[in-house]
């Protein structure tokens, strides 16, 4: 499970830049929800074992089950519009009820160590801003002697920008994704299938960023065929009506 969320994650991730930012606010929530998900399937068995043994009664476990379903719901894009604040308050009363059951510790913390990691990416941050003074103190001497300043030539130089087609293979397989991610819920694809449409994706994702950078070159459009071509065989096996789009 931690493989699936783990490729979910950096395929949603590494593709959704290049969707508007609502799309992209849309892909992040998904994706948080999808880790969300996966903490509330460990802690699933020790709600049940807090209950037997009288930690918790039938109600809280009733709680723990509708929040279940609401992050499922957010996933599919299902009931309510949902935020990220809403997402937040979820995982606080999971962190209590987790706490609440006798989880270990590893899996109460697992639903409120964002807030440490925030702190120390703070205060990597601030040292990140003294290293940047320092270095900019650095490159003023250079640019007085004329050393490490770039040429007129690498300044004007615009950045490769992705062709219609890639966009639309990325947008493509995006929608193809949320597909597999419901079918794969109610059992209509095997979970074989779904971790091989999310490994064709982080080959994608590789591509994209390649293509970024160095522009699509015949290597990166050959190897690009031969994912789509990937995507095609899984999406026709999935019964999907965007098959078509990969072929």
């Amino acid at each position: 499970m931690k493989k699936i969320v783990c490729l979910i994650l950096s395929v949603i991730m590494a593709l959704c830049a290049l969707t508007g930012c609502g799309k992209k606010a849309d892909t992040e929530l998904i994706a948080a929800a999808s880790e969300l998900k996966a903490r509330c399937e460990e802690l699933a068995s020790y709600i049940d074992s807090g209950l037997a043994q009288g930690y918790i009664t039938e109600e809280d476990k009733n709680v723990f089950t509708s929040y279940a379903d609401r992050i499922d719901e957010i996933i599919k894009g299902e009931g309510e519009e949902a935020t990220m604040e809403e997402l937040e308050n979820i995982k606080d009363e999971l962190a209590a009820m987790a706490s609440k059951c006798a989880a270990p510790n590893e899996v109460v913390d697992s639903f409120v160590d964002d807030a440490s990691d925030e702190e120390n990416a703070a205060a990597e941050g601030e040292d990140s801003g003294i290293m940047d003074n320092e270095n900019a103190d650095d490159a003023g001497t250079d640019a007085v002697s004329g050393e490490g300043a770039p040429s007129s030539s690498e300044e004007d130089k615009p950045a490769p920008t992705l062709s219609n087609d890639f966009n639309k293979l990325i947008n493509d397989f995006m929608e193809l994704q949320n597909e597999a991610s419901r079918k794969v819920d109610m059992g209509d694809i095997s979970m074989d299938d779904y971790t091989a449409l999310l490994e064709a994706g982080t080959d994608l994702a590789a591509l994209k960023e390649q293509a970024e950078a160095n522009g699509e070159t015949d290597e990166i459009k050959q190897k690009t065929v031969d994912v789509k071509s990937t995507i095609h065989n899984i999406a026709d096996k999935m019964g999907s009506s965007l098959a078509d789009n990969f072929k």
